[in-house]
């Protein structure tokens, strides 16, 4: 990948962050500590120039992102009277084993500086420190009594080998993992410690820097009970997917353009009556997105069933007033606060538009209560926003299709009816209403999955990766998320609660080179019940990912809905 750099620069400036890309063309090493004190050194010739405060920003930003593009391994190239940044694709193959080291604490470098910058920030200091020498008032222990000391694992393990055979239980007895759910109000009953706070402690060890994620969230800790305090082997983090998880992934699932033109296609070949088939999904899923949100105000019943493009164009204008409703009434909010002459009257400031329903009920699903009306109003300004926008995409997309039926279900004709940008984009609205409905309910990325040393000498990365597997995630996974989705029931203004079957586990892991964790490790058949199927990760590109059911549960999509390939 070539990037011409141009940055808003003039002058002395310009000439200077000139100068420093051919420093930096020049430099040979270029660890940590050289590239920081060349930017030591740019910031202070900044200080010592007179030069007006946007160029001074502008040039120290451009100075900081452009040794951090090096830092990360982007070449310098000059071009002309500028420079442009060079980023090699990576070798995917091919490698010997001294260069996937090399590749690995490349990467671990990259990070580092940010790491070291967590770990060196008061707070994070502090909150170490009470983890490991808590206070005599706290009447709590040192983290440090769930630290396995590697020469008493290693005497657990000899004397279970020498006392007994490789097949009976003595071996098994030596170690033994289990899980523990980290809550935000669950204990550690043998140093008094919180169990999120003992997870993000051992979570500080990793090599990438730590930050907190919205959204669903599962957190375990891998303890043994073959240890007197029950040490911690390892650590598992689970948040929402993303609902942009990559081509590659999208395309495994059947959730991108090109996988579903694929599939049209493939059944134009196959017969008529299978295309028929699938122009009835694709009708079925837009109808069942169309049912779960809220129309009052906003749509005729008979325009839901045969819409236009007065219909569309009619939703797509009210979307940008609600849009605009809502920047005002926020404007108002902050001149009242800055003012500090109390809430205004709702009243005071609707106009002529018949709003859609928001009920208080869904808005208090958010956990942010307000009894500001303004607050609300610009609340409600906003889900109205979103019911609209939503209402025309899904419209055009019945539009299309209607439209076009003939030629949706003549083989003939569909390869250059999929060449049509407007049938493209419905197509991509149908894909983005089965990721809305299901990635961030049935599918979760794995986001920390590793051993705590001394385990990690014992495989204990894909023993976590293998524990993933395990129905009490499941489980756990569907009695704390069983419950109304905050956005699905305000776009409908009515509870709805999903259904929390978890289905698939995905990861990108952190080496593009000589990720192990999860290679080979899968669980067979009818291993946790006669019904249970195998369940294994799979490489997907650059992306591992896992994909299949934990135990056996009805499908989560409809028998032909083949794009998930999940459960």
């Amino acid at each position: 990948m070539i990037v011409p750099l141009n940055p808003p620069l003039e002058g002395v400036t310009a000439e200077r962050f000139l100068a420093l890309a051919q420093t930096l063309i020049r430099v040979r090493r270029r660890n940590s500590d050289d590239l920081h004190s060349i930017l030591i050194e740019e910031l202070h010739w900044l200080q010592a120039q007179i030069i007006d405060g946007r160029q001074f920003l502008a040039y120290e930003a451009s100075a900081r992102v452009l040794l951090d593009l090096v830092r990360l391994g982007w070449e310098i190239r000059e071009q002309g009277y500028g420079i442009e940044l060079i980023s090699e694709p990576p070798k995917l193959q091919g490698l010997m084993p001294e260069e996937v080291l090399a590749e690995k604490q490349q990467t671990r470098c990259f990070f580092e500086p940010t790491v070291q910058n967590q770990l060196a920030s008061p707070a994070v200091r502090d909150f170490i420190r009470r983890m490991e020498e808590p206070s005599a008032k706290s009447c709590k222990k040192s983290i440090a009594l769930l630290i396995a000391e590697g020469a008493e694992l290693h005497a657990r393990l000899m004397c279970a080998v020498q006392t007994g055979h490789m097949s009976d239980d003595r071996l098994a007895n030596a170690v033994m993992p289990y899980l523990q759910l980290a809550t935000p109000d669950s204990i550690d009953d043998y140093t008094g410690h919180s169990l999120r706070d003992i997870w993000r402690y051992f979570r500080y060890t990793w090599s990438i820097p730590q930050f907190s994620t919205p959204g669903r969230q599962l957190l375990y800790l891998i303890r043994d009970a073959a240890h007197p305090c029950h040490a911690v082997m390892g650590i598992i983090g689970l948040n929402n997917c993303a609902l942009q998880m990559g081509e590659e992934r999208e395309y495994y699932l059947g959730w991108n353009l090109r996988a579903l033109k694929e599939r049209l296609k493939n059944a134009a070949a196959e017969s008529s009556e299978r295309l028929t088939e699938e122009y009835v999904w694709l009708e079925r899923q837009i109808g069942a997105s169309l049912d779960d949100v809220e129309t009052s105000q906003l749509v005729e019943q008979t325009e839901l069933e045969r819409p236009n493009r007065e219909t569309i164009a009619k939703l797509r204008r009210r979307a940008k007033e609600f849009d605009r409703l809502r920047d005002e009434t926020l404007r108002e909010l902050e001149k009242i606060r800055s003012d500090n002459e109390g809430p205004i009257l709702v009243a005071e400031t609707e106009n002529e538009y018949v709003h859609p329903p928001v009920d208080e009920e869904m808005l208090r699903l958010e956990g942010k209560s307000s009894t500001d009306p303004t607050m609300q109003k610009a609340r409600r300004h906003l889900i109205a926003r979103k019911r609209s926008a939503l209402l025309a995409e899904l419209l055009h997309a019945r539009l299309m299709l209607t439209e076009n039926r003939d030629a949706f279900l003549s083989p003939e004709k569909l390869f250059d009816l999929l060449q049509r940008d407007e049938i493209g984009i419905a197509l991509q609205t149908v894909l983005a209403a089965l990721k809305s409905r299901y990635a961030g309910i049935n599918m979760l990325e794995i986001s920390t999955c590793g051993a705590i040393p001394p385990y990690n000498h014992l495989l204990g990365g894909k023993l976590a990766a293998l524990l993933l597997f395990s129905p009490e995630i499941a489980d756990d996974y569907r009695r704390i998320y069983s419950r109304p989705s905050i956005i699905s029931s305000q776009m409908k203004n009515a509870h709805i609660c999903r259904d929390s079957t978890l289905v698939y586990l995905g990861t990108t892991s952190l080496y593009a080179h000589g990720s192990s964790q999860y290679e080979r490790v899968k669980l067979p058949a009818g291993t946790i019940s006669t019904e249970q199927a195998e369940l294994r990760y799979r490489r997907v590109g650059l992306i591992t990912g896992y994909d299949g059911a934990y135990i056996q549960r009805a499908n989560l999509l409809a028998a032909n809905d083949s794009m998930a390939k999940a459960a």
